[in-house]
Parts: structure tokens; C-alpha cells; sequence
């Protein structure tokens, strides 16, 4: 039995705005799923969905095999983590976190002891009698997490958890959530508009789009077989190249050609001749010294140094395309240079797709 069933989910306001449509997924007992999209795709309206903070317009949400449509948000085995912490600030760091088991009238002594042992899971044991505004960003996403976990639920709803933080402890706070995931063996339905978090986190990730989903995978399936050029655009840093191009047999041969240029595609390709969108991503492109049989050039307009990668931003006639490279290659604006496009690294997309 899954954990979470979604069947054909929606939610329309009453002005009208579907924010989610026909939204249908099976979640197994104690994945880790990733909802990502831009802002306003209906992410967060799902997570406050399955929370039941938002009434849901039509459709069936099951938590384990039980229908909890109208369960009220206290009744459901879930907690959620919310993106400005919604910490109480004049309660102490132990109060925020035993905060619902208080509510539920249970025993003070049982309280303390689950709030200890949560602090102490993740290392603010230290920090229980101060107050939130004594404490720094990653402090106080720990305690919001901890007033979730204390209240032992088997769903996980965390909604852009980690967006007020910086960079560093953003990438610290990944490899956290991870290995408390792991360590609690509880489900996560984690919203995020970040593709390196969903990337790094998921088990799965839902991408979605205008409220409805655009595909679901792994990671890796996501990144090499996208269905879409929107989920093609939207895993993948730096973003993935997409170029209108014209599909060409030739005998045994298949090529991709746009911009007076032209590339081999794999003989096995069953794409019609005629207009494509043709996708490979910046890190596929193969630098070539001197030139080959296959190879295209190109002229350089932008350099970006990375740290360990440079962004080659390159115009080919009218197309735009970025080459990832190591930095510790050099090139000026203005460069010509020479490259390839593996015939197995590339993706087609019909031309109305785009």
C-alpha cells in the first residue's frame, strides 16, 4: 500500500485560478519526493493540500489507503516545515519545538524528553533555552525542523526549507536533511523552485508546470531523458542548449543542421526530416583542437569562470549555445573555436514543443 495516493487532485479558487489539475501520484512508505517548477506552478498549494491547510477542490487524497479530504490538519500523521520557520518569538528554543505535543495535552515529562532527544538528533541541545531571536538562520531551521520531528509523524511536508539561507549552509543543510531522512525512515515531500536541491535530494522529482506535472523520475532520467523541452530547461546547471534545427537523412546517415552548420545524429534515429529542436547540454559538447571530420565552430562572446568550470558562451550565425569546460583552460572573447556534438548525447524535440 502506498504511503500517499493522489488521484486526480485539483484546486480552483473561487476566482476562477486552477492552481492544480488532474494531479495523480503514487508516493511509496518513506521516499524522498521533490516537487519543482517555477513560482506559481502549484507546488506549495499541493504541500498545503496534503496538510490540509488548502480544501481541495476535487480528486482523492489517501494517507495510507485512508481517504483525508476532510480529515482536519491536526488528525493527519503529517508535520510541515515552512519556509519563514513560523517560529513563536517569545517562546524558548524547547518551547517552539514541543509546541503541538503541548496542544495534544501530553504528559510535560514526555515532552521535555522528546524535545532532548530531537535537540540532541540535531546538535542544538545546546541552544533549548534560548529564544528565536537569538539564534542564526541555520539554528532556527533546525528548530523548526525539530518541532516537526518531535511530533513523530510519518509524512514530512517541507516547503522551500532552505531558501532564506546562504549558499554555504544551504549546501550544508542538503547533506543534513539527507541523512535525517535516512536516519528517520519517515516520507518527505519536499517543495523547492531549486533544481540543484532536487537534484542532490530526491528519490524521485515531480516537475511541474501551470499546476500540472510535466514528468516524474529519478533524477538521472529527469537529466537524460526528458520529455520535454521545458523539464529539458529546467534540470540541469547550466542550463541546457536548445536550438531549432533541420532533421536530414542521407542515405545511412541522419544530421541535425542549423546555422549553416551541421552535426550527425545517431543512424538508429527515427525522427522525420524536416523542422526539430535539437537539445545537448553545455557539458556534452566536446572540445576539438584543430578541428575534425564532425566538428563545428563557433565564436566566443562570454567567458565564465566558475571556480573549477569555465561557461563558454558561443554564437554560431544566429544560434546561442554554452560549452562547459575545465577552468584551467583559457580562451578570449572574440576566439574562434572548434567543437562536437556526440551523436549519442543529443535530443530531439518536435518544433511545436518549443
Amino acid at each position: 500500500m502506498p504511503k500517499l495516493l493522489f488521484e486526480s487532485l485539483e484546486k480552483v479558487y473561487p476566482n476562477g485560478v486552477r492552481a492544480v489539475s488532474d494531479f495523480s501520484l503514487q508516493v511509496e512508505e518513506g521516499e524522498f519526493i521533490v516537487l519543482v517548477g517555477p513560482s506559481g506552478c502549484g507546488k506549495s498549494t499541493l504541500l498545503r493540500m496534503i496538510a490540509g491547510l488548502e480544501r481541495i477542490t476535487s480528486g482523492t487524497l489517501k494517507l495510507d489507503g485512508c481517504e483525508v479530504n476532510n480529515v482536519s490538519p491536526r488528525d493527519r500523521d503529517v508535520a510541515m516545515v515552512f519556509q519563514s520557520y513560523a517560529l513563536y518569538p517569545h517562546m524558548t528554543v524547547a518551547e517552539n519545538m514541543g509546541i503541538s505535543l503541548l496542544l495534544r495535552k501530553t504528559d510535560k515529562k514526555v515532552i521535555a524528553e522528546k524535545v532532548r532527544e530531537t535537540a540532541r538528533l540535531l546538535d542544538i541541545a545546546d541552544l533549548l533555552e534560548r529564544k528565536p531571536d537569538q539564534l542564526s538562520g541555520g539554528q532556527r531551521q533546525r528548530v523548526a525542523l525539530g518541532r516537526a520531528i518531535v511530533r513523530q509523524p510519518s509524512v514530512f511536508l517541507l516547503d522551500e526549507p532552505l531558501s532564506n539561507l546562504d549558499a554555504a549552509l544551504r549546501s550544508q543543510m542538503r547533506l543534513e536533511l539527507i541523512s535525517l531522512h535516512r536516519r528517520l525512515g519517515a516520507t518527505f515531500i519536499y517543495v523547492t523552485h531549486d533544481q540543484t536541491e532536487a537534484m542532490t535530494m530526491g528519490d524521485r522529482i515531480v516537475v511541474m508546470d501551470k499546476g500540472v506535472i510535466q514528468q516524474v523520475g529519478t533524477p538521472e532520467e529527469l537529466y537524460r531523458r526528458p520529455r520535454s523541452p521545458f523539464v529539458a530547461g529546467f534540470i540541469g546547471t547550466p542550463k541546457i542548449n536548445l536550438l531549432g534545427c533541420t532533421v536530414k537523412h542521407s542515405g545511412s546517415q541522419v544530421f541535425a543542421c542549423f546555422d549553416g552548420l551541421r552535426t550527425p545524429l545517431s543512424p538508429d534515429c527515427a525522427f522525420p526530416d524536416g523542422p526539430a529542436l535539437l537539445g545537448v547540454r553545455p557539458e556534452d559538447l566536446i572540445l576539438q583542437e584543430g578541428g575534425g571530420p564532425d566538428s563545428l565552430t563557433a565564436r566566443i562572446e562570454l567567458v565564465e569562470m566558475t571556480g573549477g568550470d569555465n561557461y563558454i558562451h558561443l554564437a554560431a550565425g544566429q544560434s546561442r549555445l554554452t560549452l562547459k569546460c575545465s577552468s584551467r583552460l583559457h580562451f578570449a572573447v572574440g576566439q574562434d573555436i572548434s567543437f562536437s556534438i556526440p551523436a549519442d548525447r543529443v535530443l530531439l524535440f518536435p518544433p511545436e514543443q518549443s
